[in-house]
């Protein structure tokens, strides 16, 4: 994807109002359709959890581990849910919603049989239980501009899993899902917070600090969070996303949820099989040793930990590293004005990503007949 720079863009849009107008038109969906589903997590979250909340709606693991676990105490049916969910390794791959299936990790693509623009609807207006991050909500709410936009036909015609290139769902990297081919990366002015180069709907990413992953292991899931522009206006930039507000964070507002994050203990082996961790390099005797320790910093807990870790790494890197955790966990927790990470924030590398709107127009002025991915590819390649 080669990223387009902001003028050149602002030039087009000059030059040909219409695809302005579309681009925003597409953009405010975007937007209103991520904060929906945002609203609607939010909602299920707050409070005690129910069978009823927990039924339906879009959830990271980590959260709906907790939730789940604490009704399944006293709930037979939420006992046989998070076993199944363990058993299924759902807390890790994620847990596709009604019409989908898991390829892989963080990946889930429209079934055969299965309408694309039909399972796309029931995610939102039946609220699909589904376990996923937020680039994949961020990608709902792009399909679904794309699907409002070019209307069910053609949406069909394109997503569909046995004459087209399903639909997926999926980390912005993987190159087989076909939104792909409709959005492209732009390299933005260099601004500062609160006045961005950027416009509603926009997709930008925040990086947490570089010892996120160390501390969180890989079943932390706030290393980074893939978020839309929900308010443009100069001073009043906000953004929302996958476990931010609904109504929208500024950019210091999303950097202190990133904090927030760090600062938490890291998230429970629990939620996987002991099968499962062995395959994967995880020790959950370890995992649990050690977030008992950053939790509490007591000599009891580090000869725990030492205990359990010796047969592993030895007594000499065991006992350092307990005392390292030790020292971690007696610190204060981080703080924003900390934070000297030169990664952290609004990740300017990582692009600003958007809809190719020219190739939009063209697929909506095009006869649904001659609509197909080879077309796109010949469309592009003339661009």
């Amino acid at each position: 994807m080669t990223p387009v720079k902001s003028d050149v863009l602002a030039n087009l849009y000059r030059d040909k109002p219409e695809l302005q107008q579309l681009r925003d038109r597409m953009g405010q969906i975007v937007a209103d359709t991520v904060r929906r589903i945002v609203q609607d997590t939010s909602l299920r979250v707050q409070g005690e959890p129910t069978c009823k909340t927990l039924s339906q709606g879009i959830f990271y693991s980590s959260v709906y581990y907790e939730l789940i676990q604490k009704l399944a105490t006293t709930k037979k049916s939420a006992k046989k849910r998070l076993d199944d969910l363990i058993k299924n390794n759902s807390f890790w791959n994620s847990h596709p919603p009604a019409g989908f299936e898991l390829v892989s990790r963080y990946r889930v693509q429209v079934k055969k049989g299965t309408v694309p623009s039909v399972a796309l609807k029931s995610i939102l207006e039946a609220n699909e239980f589904a376990l996923m991050d937020c680039a994949m909500v961020c990608q709902i709410g792009q399909y679904w501009a794309l699907l409002s936009i070019l209307g069910p036909q053609k949406f069909d015609r394109l997503f569909n899993n046995e004459t087209g290139v399903p639909l997926m769902l999926s980390q912005y990297d993987a190159s087989e899902n076909p939104l792909m081919l409709f959005l492209h990366a732009i390299t933005p002015d260099t601004r500062k917070k609160g006045h961005r180069d950027i416009a509603v709907g926009q997709r930008v990413c925040f990086d947490n600090v570089s010892g996120y992953k160390t501390k969180h292991l890989r079943l932390g899931e706030a290393s980074s969070y893939h978020v839309i522009c929900l308010n443009a206006e100069e001073s009043q930039q906000t953004f929302v996303g996958h476990g931010l507000k609904p109504t929208g964070m500024t950019e210091e507002e999303v950097e202190q949820v990133l904090v927030d994050e760090y600062n938490k203990l890291p998230p429970s082996p629990e939620m996987i099989s002991v099968l499962f961790a062995a395959k994967i390099g995880i020790n959950k005797r370890m995992e649990l040793a050690r977030i008992k320790l950053l939790e509490d910093p007591s000599e009891e807990n580090k000869k725990k930990w030492v205990d359990i870790s010796t047969p592993q790494i030895g007594h000499h890197n065991a006992e350092f590293l307990g005392q390292e955790l030790q020292r971690q966990a007696k610190s204060a927790q981080l703080t924003l004005s900390d934070v000297y990470d030169k990664e952290f924030g609004l990740n300017e590398k990582n692009y600003v990503l958007d809809f190719r709107i020219d190739l939009i127009q063209h697929l909506v002025k095009t006869s649904l007949k001659l609509i197909s991915f080879d077309a796109i590819r010949r469309y592009s390649t003339r661009m």
